[in-house]
């Protein structure tokens, strides 16, 4: 009786030790989710400020005063960015795109271009492919793009490169 009681323990031993790694990986795989998902949404919340507060507080405004205002809104919101993610000065990027439409109405054309921060990003509104309809109002299109790179907090790296994790954090909200 006490050998099979001895054996029993020891086999939830085994058992535990084969289980481990596996539970421990799922643990961190859950923690790495979670902070890509956390910082995503911080990507997407300094994007529609920085097109949001370039639009509100920069439309009426033309010339050199617009410039200065837009870049005073990218260093603003390139602050916030410190203060919401890590070592977003280095690794983020914010460009705000601000498109006029043309002096016929019938296209619309970037006229101004800001970037803020040192990482590593590339717009894609570069083209100013807008549908003159959208500049009816007021004839300005803003458009906010902030780059994030991430970078992974738990040790199992390689694994969760295997499951193509972006290496970069990327929204765009257009004004």
């Amino acid at each position: 009786l006490s050998y099979s009681r001895r054996r029993s323990k020891g086999q939830g031993v085994i058992e535990l030790a084969l289980i481990f790694p596996f539970l421990f990986i799922f643990l961190y795989a859950i923690s790495e989710f979670s902070v890509l998902l956390v910082q995503n949404q911080r990507v997407t919340a300094l994007s529609r400020e920085a097109a949001g507060a370039a639009f509100y507080q920069c439309a009426g405004l033309g010339g050199a005063d617009l410039s200065t205002c837009v870049q005073d809104i990218a260093s603003q919101v390139l602050t916030q960015g410190e203060a919401i993610l890590r070592d977003f000065a280095d690794r983020g990027l914010i460009i705000i795109s601000v498109f006029e439409s043309d002096s016929s109405g019938s296209s619309v054309e970037l006229t101004n271009f800001y970037e803020a921060g040192s990482g590593a990003g590339s717009t894609s509104y570069g083209s100013g492919s807008f549908d003159s309809s959208l500049v009816e109002n007021n004839g300005l299109v803003i458009v906010g793009e902030v780059f994030y790179k991430y970078e992974t907090i738990t040790p199992i790296e390689a694994l969760l490169q295997s499951l193509q994790l972006p290496e970069s954090l990327y929204e765009a909200t257009v004004f």
